[in-house]
């Protein structure tokens, strides 16, 4: 199926769902999945499975011209080798099977792959950590110069009310001629 029908389908599934009032979560777990699952139906990157498109059908009331398109879908996607989500440049990634349909005893299908399988990725995974050490440790040396810097200030504050005058040992405006 091609993308832009996809688009097409989860833009209405979107309509739907939120004319409805149904939340992500609430659909995702009434269809017994996950609402970053339900995101990625309605951004037209994956495609529920047989059962999840009928269960979906009922949940939200669809009309049988868009049921029946979702249970297309779903049936050519389970047909296809490697079926599943397609994240831009990669390989097809295979959907659990999970949900009303599924059976502990059945052939397991492989997990979702982490992006950080790849060597690539995992190098950009460990410049971004690293970055954001060194950024959190640059804040935490500015904070303690400014909380140092805020001491003094105090302290020249606290100073020019105590008994004796320190008005003679500060420099520049604060100089002996402008307090009296």
């Amino acid at each position: 199926m091609d993308p832009a029908t996809l688009m097409a389908m989860g833009g209405e599934l979107r309509t739907r769902r939120r004319a409805r009032g149904v939340t992500r979560a609430a659909l995702a777990q009434a269809l017994g999945t996950r609402s970053v699952i339900i995101g990625r139906w309605e951004r037209g990157e994956a495609i529920p499975g047989p059962a999840q498109a009928q269960a979906l059908a009922a949940a939200l009331d669809l009309p049988p011209e868009a049921a029946a398109a979702w249970r297309a879908a779903a049936e050519q996607a389970a047909a296809e080798p490697g079926r599943g989500w397609r994240l831009p440049g990669r390989d097809a990634v295979v959907i659990p099977a999970v949900g009303p349909g599924f059976s502990p005893g059945a052939a397991a299908e492989p997990l979702p792959a982490s992006y950080l399988d790849e060597p690539a990725e995992r190098r950009r995974y460990t410049l971004r950590w690293a970055l954001t050490l060194i950024i959190l440790g640059a804040l935490a040396l500015a904070l303690i110069w400014a909380l140092g810097e805020l001491g003094d200030g105090w302290r020249a504050v606290v100073d020019l009310f105590r008994d004796g005058s320190p008005a003679d040992e500060l420099p520049g405006a604060w100089g002996p001629g402008l307090l009296l």
